[in-house]
């Protein structure tokens, strides 16, 4: 539903909030504040997002479940003269509450497909602008 950036930490590391949509009749929605930690390699050029649960004492919690990410990594990798780029996601957390089995499989299998169709409509839009502290590492990666 809602995913944005509360604070730059350093030129790497940033504050993030997301909330997550549930089936309302089964259970509440869920929502997460996480460290992120970005970095690039600069050989493979590879983007890595990595994120962690914090407590973020300015960010106050909103009736959602709030859920613990154990450790999430998002690996972004050039391919074909970077005209495209492959996408590794490995999602580590633990939901609080009690969540019926069937929906953790229901979401464990929509979850990448939704997420990354959902990516393409939003990096198809033309408003879009690249957050300056993403490109200086991605400039830095290719300078090298």
């Amino acid at each position: 539903m809602e995913s944005k950036i509360i604070r730059w930490i350093s030129k790497s590391d940033f504050i993030e909030y997301d909330h997550v949509r549930t089936p309302p009749i089964i259970m509440q929605d869920r929502d997460f504040v996480s460290r992120v930690s970005m970095s690039v390699n600069p050989q493979t050029k590879e983007f890595t997002f990595q994120y962690q649960s914090v407590i973020e004492n300015t960010l106050p919690e909103k009736g959602y479940i709030r859920g613990n990410i154990l450790n999430t990594t998002f690996i972004l990798k050039p391919l074909d003269g970077n005209t495209k780029t492959q996408i590794t996601g490995e999602i580590h957390c633990d939901p609080k509450g009690s969540v019926p089995q069937w929906v953790v499989n229901w979401f464990q299998k929509s979850w990448p497909i939704h997420t990354l169709k959902k990516l393409r409509i939003q990096a198809a839009k033309n408003d879009i602008k690249t957050d300056p502290r993403i490109s200086c590492l991605y400039e830095i990666s290719y300078a090298h």
